[in-house]
C-alpha cells in the first residue's frame, strides 16, 4: 500500500492508502494469428487495466491504448509484428510484475 496525500489550496485535506494490482491477461481475440499476414486489433481481457498507467508492449515495442474499462483493452497488432514463430503482448502497470500473453504464428496458407 502506498500513501497518496490531497491537498487543496495550500492545505492538507486527505491522505488514502491504495494498493495497485498487477495486471492479468485471462483471454485473448484472435487467440493465434498469422505470421506475414496483416495488422489486426488484438482484444484482451483480464483484470486491473487502469487508463494512464497500464503499459502495453507488442514484442517489446510499446504500444498506445486505451482500456475500455479495468478488463478490456484493443491493442493495434501491426502487419511488421508478425514475424518469428509467436506475437509476445506484455500488460504492465508501473514496476510491478507485468502479464503476458503468447499468440502462436501459423505459417501462412495453413
Amino acid at each position: 500500500q502506498s500513501p497518496i496525500t490531497l491537498t487543496m489550496d495550500d492545505e492538507k485535506a486527505v491522505t488514502a492508502n491504495f494498493t495497485l494490482a498487477a495486471p492479468t491477461i485471462s483471454a485473448s481475440v484472435p487467440e493465434s494469428a498469422v505470421a506475414g499476414g496483416p495488422g489486426f486489433s488484438l482484444r484482451l481481457s483480464g483484470t486491473n487495466f487502469i487508463d494512464g498507467l497500464t503499459v502495453v508492449r507488442v514484442n517489446g515495442t510499446v504500444r498506445r491504448v486505451t482500456p475500455q474499462g479495468t478488463t478490456q483493452m484493443e491493442v493495434p497488432i501491426e502487419a511488421a509484428d508478425l514475424v518469428g514463430p509467436e506475437l509476445n503482448v506484455t500488460v504492465s502497470n508501473a514496476t510491478l510484475a507485468p502479464a503476458t500473453r503468447r499468440l502462436p504464428l501459423q505459417a501462412r496458407g495453413t
